[in-house]
């Protein structure tokens, strides 16, 4: 099981593209961490240098207390799984995933005690005499990981391994992986774009954003207490809107006044919104909409009284 430490990381690429930007964060040992945040925003980049496919650019990378300098694959021991995996199509099951061990001159009864008890981890009992145009896609996943599992790799690192699933299956899926990452204790990075899936994940979650960390937390974090707006829209997803109001104290309340709504502030964001010198100044008030499910234009109409309501500040976006 993998330590793994960035300490202002940095990778440019030849072409003069930065992907990652002073980029820190401890992953602990053992750790299941989601990484989310739109396509190019470094997600990938960052597996690729754990796994020691690319050189980083600046700062450090530390594995299991070790200072690690230059991509080297083959001796980083990372079990890396993109979701168009590849498995050989000339062989069985059983086969592949004896593959990956026979060019560690291991002797054949570990290597094939190491491949049985993969087999029963992943429940694989059924498939090791198939071939890979017998089986379906989710079986291949499984046949993927445990091809990475076979070795115990020091960390799985895996990359929209559920995307395009039907939604049921992705649950099912989902749930397995979980298991299965707390039965081998191996430190699992999940890298996704689908804000809702990093959600459903409920693990530490790391939110970035051209190449840097936006902000990392458990998902009920990220979802009530976002750092900024970016944050707040990329995980709340289509029904968080935003409108922009204006902060007035009246005798008996406070309220946010729109164009075409007013809402009581809650009492919780009262005394912030007075600390920060917001009253009578127009902000930013981001919330769930409640829409009228006969007649939906995609505009949003009032807020839902649960929303939740957050508000930023207009100049920076930040969360008040």
């Amino acid at each position: 099981m993998a330590v793994i430490s960035f300490r202002n990381v940095t990778k440019t690429f030849p072409n003069g593209k930065t992907a990652v930007k002073d980029f820190s964060l401890e992953i602990s040992h053992g750790e299941f961490l989601v990484l989310t945040g739109p396509q190019g925003s470094g997600k990938v980049t960052l597996l690729r240098m754990i796994a020691g496919m690319e050189p980083i650019s600046g700062g450090e990378l530390w594995i299991n207390g070790e200072l690690v300098e230059n991509a080297n694959p083959k001796k980083r021991n990372m079990g890396m799984i993109f979701r168009h995996f590849t498995l050989y199509p000339g062989m069985t099951v059983y086969e592949n995933l004896m593959f990956p061990m026979k060019f560690r001159d291991l002797p054949e009864e570990e290597i094939r005690k190491a491949v049985d008890e993969t087999v029963r981890i992943f429940r694989l009992e059924g498939l090791l005499s198939c071939y890979p145009r017998e089986l379906t896609d989710i079986q291949k996943q499984y046949v993927a990981a445990a091809r990475a599992q076979v070795h115990k790799p020091e960390a799985f690192l895996l990359v929209d391994m559920l995307k395009g699933l039907e939604p049921d299956i992705r649950r099912r899926v989902r749930r397995q992986f979980k298991d299965m990452q707390k039965e081998l204790g191996t430190t699992m990075l999940y890298v996704t774009d689908d804000p809702e899936e990093a959600a459903a994940m409920d693990a530490r979650t790391v939110v970035m954003r051209r190449g840097r960390l936006v902000q990392a937390g458990p998902v009920r974090e990220l979802l009530e207490k976002p750092r900024n707006l970016f944050v707040a829209q990329f995980m709340n997803g289509l029904d968080f809107c935003t409108s922009e109001v204006r902060i007035v104290k009246g005798q008996g309340a406070v309220e946010a006044i729109g164009d075409h709504f007013s809402v009581d502030v809650p009492p919780e964001w009262i005394e912030r919104l007075e600390q920060g010198g917001y009253m009578g100044r127009r902000v930013l008030m981001g919330y769930r909409t409640r829409r009228d499910p006969e007649k939906d234009t995609g505009e949003a109409d009032m807020p839902a009284p649960d929303s939740g309501f957050l508000f930023f500040d207009r100049a920076t976006e930040d969360t008040i």
